[in-house]
């Protein structure tokens, strides 16, 4: 396993532990390893199978989890609204309205760890909404719970928002013209 890969389904496991998300959702080819991994590591936690209808995920189903310390039914996730409010993204109940022909906020919360000489980035989820949002309580929050697990918080550099503005191309186009 690479370890990026490593350090996001274990960032994201200290995150589900720590209470700051339900779960959390992690596709990959092979998931075994992955079952493996998190047994050691975390054996409190649960791996669900993903057995919902989101069409992005649909492909990937047989691959699919959603890591958690509880047994998730299907009907908390029937739809995008739920399963977005139990990975803990803010704006869960307004991203089926998300209108992407307006200018959009993409939020990447982002881990970089130390690792001998270099440091590693890690992704732990993003974002996007058509209003500005203040990330910094979240940032704080999971900062605080990754620094309370000893397996990583000597590892642990900073952690970041990284927010974009995507200036909407019909938008841009309108105005030009």
């Amino acid at each position: 396993m690479k370890k990026l890969l490593q350090y996001e389904v274990l960032l994201n496991c200290v995150l589900i532990e720590e209470g700051f998300r339900d779960c959390f959702l992690f596709w990959c080819r092979k998931t075994y390893k992955i079952s493996d991994y998190i047994n050691k590591l975390f054996p409190t936690l649960i791996l669900n199978r993903y057995t919902g209808s989101n069409k992005l995920l649909q492909l990937k189903n047989s691959d699919v989890l959603l890591i958690s310390k509880r047994i998730i039914n299907r009907e908390e996730y029937d739809t995008d609204a739920k399963l977005g409010q139990l990975l803990g993204y803010i704006t869960a109940n307004e991203y089926q309205k998300l209108d992407k022909t307006l200018d959009v906020y993409d939020y990447v919360v982002q881990v970089i760890i130390e690792q001998k000489e270099i440091n590693l980035k890690v992704n732990l989820y993003n974002e996007l909404s058509n209003n500005k949002i203040c990330y910094e309580t979240n940032r704080i929050k999971i900062e605080e719970s990754l620094r309370r697990n000893k397996l990583i918080s000597n590892q642990i550099k900073e952690v970041r928002v990284q927010e974009r503005f995507i200036k909407s191309e019909s938008l841009t186009s309108e105005k030009i013209i």
